[in-house]
């Protein structure tokens, strides 16, 4: 029942954000995040927070989004509490139900955290290293808007879409959409909202010629690494410099296609 899937999901939820870390673990955790601020030059610098579960990315099987991810994350006593907040988030109702649908035995399950320096989105997307709609395995997909990519994972806008041939790196086809709302960190408040973009760039593209280019180059590279098809996101800082501000900040195995063209098992013959 949807009742009671709900309420266990609640109570090991609750338990593992109320219980105590190891101490020695809690301390690891807090001299890396120190050492990321000394890296950053800013105390109490910004991270995101991200779920890595074993399987989250089984092939043939989406867990895209099912954890949470947590954004602009800071201080060392809130970094401990978001990493228990994303472990406790393998067990939403959600997920839990999309397991069972799966046939993934949930003791087979387990959550790795990921703390990572906030990358400050002047424009974020998605990148798959295989066309998600034809499985044309020669071209690279980039969709892209202003702000964090949280708006096209979750669909929130229409983004950007280009199509790029992977062995000539030339742009195939370019549709740029209008961009009126991004999300992104509001200072004012101290969250990430829905803020509204600014006239004279709503329909400009949210990448030029030679960001396209390099994250073609990252795409090729992380396909190569992997052996299979990339479903990858990524973000570009609006304070760094050129290329250094282009950066992955998630790649994952594309869930389609490496089933379809048998690089990859199924969930089912994998468990």
């Amino acid at each position: 029942k949807v009742s009671e899937i709900q309420e266990s999901a609640k109570r090991i939820q609750n338990m593992i954000i109320s219980a105590h870390l190891n101490k020695d673990l809690e301390r690891e955790i807090i001299e890396a995040y120190e050492k990321l601020c000394e890296i950053k030059k800013e105390k109490n610098t910004k991270v995101a927070i991200r779920s890595s579960a074993t399987a989250e990315d089984l092939p043939s099987a989406s867990f895209a989004g099912m954890q949470d991810t947590y954004l602009y994350v800071s201080t060392p006593e809130s970094v401990i509490e978001h990493v228990k907040k994303c472990w406790a988030s393998l067990y939403t109702p959600r997920a839990i139900v999309y397991r069972n649908q799966m046939n993934i035995p949930h003791r087979n399950v387990y959550m790795a955290v990921v703390v990572q320096a906030m990358v400050r989105s002047k424009a974020a997307g998605v990148m798959f290293s295989v066309n998600p709609i034809t499985g044309n395995e020669n071209e690279i997909v980039i969709e892209g808007t202003w702000g964090l990519g949280e708006a096209v994972v979750s669909g929130r806008v229409i983004p950007d879409h280009f199509v790029i041939d992977k062995n000539t790196k030339k742009v195939l086809k370019k549709q740029i959409a209008e961009k009126d709302i991004r999300m992104d960190w509001d200072p004012s408040t101290g969250t990430v909202k829905e803020l509204p973009v600014f006239p004279q760039f709503r329909k400009r593209p949210s990448l030029s010629t030679a960001e396209i280019g390099v994250l073609v180059d990252y795409a090729l590279k992380i396909e190569k690494h992997y052996g299979i098809f990339m479903d990858i996101e990524w973000a570009i800082d609006k304070y760094e410099g050129f290329p250094e501000k282009i950066k992955i900040v998630q790649a994952r195995a594309e869930t389609v296609w490496n089933v379809k063209k048998g690089k990859l098992q199924t969930p089912e013959s994998a468990v």
